[in-house]
């Protein structure tokens, strides 16, 4: 799997967040690949959407995005887990792993962020609380 053709030429830009961070965005052909924050990088949606299975994935509703896009966390009750949610049902995932977000129908990615806990913190939460904190998504000023 090659994310970047060899080459390419791939523009960086520096940024400073609202929050006051420093970042750092990695541009192919002017479309946001991966973004740095505090020395960690993160996949961009446009990126996810070529490759979706780049980072562990959680499905929710699109009436549920519409309220991440006004700023909120993706909460563990909006979560659509197929069948029985098990210990497993996460694989391994650990808290601060990154993650992205789509929607119910649709495969393509729409949010990116953290996971909030561990997966078998998740199942042993009841699937209350925050499932992931939301970075980047679909139609921000990074998109």
């Amino acid at each position: 799997m090659q994310l970047i053709p060899a080459k390419e030429e791939m523009k960086i830009t520096k940024i400073y967040t609202h929050s006051g961070e420093n970042g750092l965005i990695y541009s192919l052909h002017k479309n946001p690949i991966f973004f740095e924050i505090d020395r960690v990088v993160y996949p961009s949606v446009y990126i996810l959407w070529q490759y979706p299975y780049l980072v562990p994935n959680f499905t929710t509703w699109p009436e549920v995005f519409k309220k991440i896009a006004g700023g909120a966390d993706l909460m563990l009750p909006g979560v659509i887990a197929r069948g029985q949610i098990t210990p497993t049902t996460f694989g391994n995932l650990q808290k601060g792993d990154i993650c992205s977000v789509n929607l119910n129908g649709n495969r393509a990615p729409v949010a990116i962020g953290t996971a909030a806990m561990s997966g078998s913190d998740m199942f042993e939460s009841g699937m209350r609380g925050k499932g992931v904190h939301m970075i980047h998504m679909y139609g921000d000023e990074l998109w």
